[in-house]
């Protein structure tokens, strides 16, 4: 997968056919890392969906994007996200957008519906890759998603006691079906195919640094990153 600076380039056309790159076009409202989205509406051409989800929303839905939440109150879908499938069909949704909430998804394996099962079961897999698989059925082909969680090198990743997960950025990787299988991992079961990047959401201090001095503070001490921001594009 590319670093941030690198990820406009490697985005695939427009879905709707006009011939553009996806940012562009239908992407162009769509929040980019550390800058707050402008409002403007999105034009619909053909059959492209407009449909954008804010996951695991609590209780500040993303500007401009439905809330998704089975307990908060200003959601304005209330559905189970460890439950599958979702009540959306395939590649129904524009974009989506997912703040802390990856971290608590549980370790361990489920079913094809989200049911807890053992490692040997027929459908056990990751509960991880199972949702973000269900991500990428949902998604239009070109869709983006947002994924911000808290860096494993941070005490924010440790601080929540409901936390269940620590990632660091390189975890973004396996969601691509190329480095699966560079790695010779592609025996997982997981799906998906997401390409795109991830670029860090530092401590403040860090940015009056030298880069040199960033990226050896970055690599070897804690809470200089506090979260990663990843976005991911649905190649399929």
């Amino acid at each position: 997968m590319a670093v941030a600076s690198e990820i406009s380039a490697q985005l695939s056309r427009c879905p709707c056919g006009a011939n553009l790159a996806f940012l562009d076009c239908h992407g162009r409202d769509l929040p980019r890392p550390g800058v707050e989205p402008v409002a403007q509406p999105v034009v619909v051409v053909g059959s492209l969906p407009t449909l954008k989800l804010d996951l695991a929303c609590g209780q500040s839905p993303r500007e401009h994007f439905e809330g998704v939440d089975l307990h908060a109150p200003n959601a304005k879908h209330k559905w189970d996200l460890t439950s599958y499938p979702w009540p959306l069909a395939d590649s129904s949704v524009l974009a989506l957008h997912c703040s802390h909430y990856i971290e608590h998804i549980e370790m361990g394996y489920v079913s094809n519906d989200g049911t807890p099962v053992r490692p040997g079961h027929p459908e056990a897999r990751d509960a991880f890759f199972r949702f973000f698989d269900e991500c990428y059925r949902v998604l239009v082909d070109g869709g983006m998603m947002d994924v911000i969680c808290p860096a494993a090198s941070s005490d924010r990743a440790f601080q929540d006691p409901t936390h269940r997960r620590f990632i660091p950025c390189v975890t973004f990787n396996y969601l691509n079906r190329d480095w699966r299988q560079h790695e010779k991992l592609d025996h997982y079961r997981v799906d998906c195919h997401f390409e795109g990047g991830y670029a860090p959401i530092p401590h403040p201090e860090l940015e009056m640094r030298h880069f040199q001095a960033r990226e050896r503070l970055m690599e070897r001490e804690r809470n200089w990153v506090r979260d990663w921001h990843a976005r991911l594009v649905a190649k399929k």
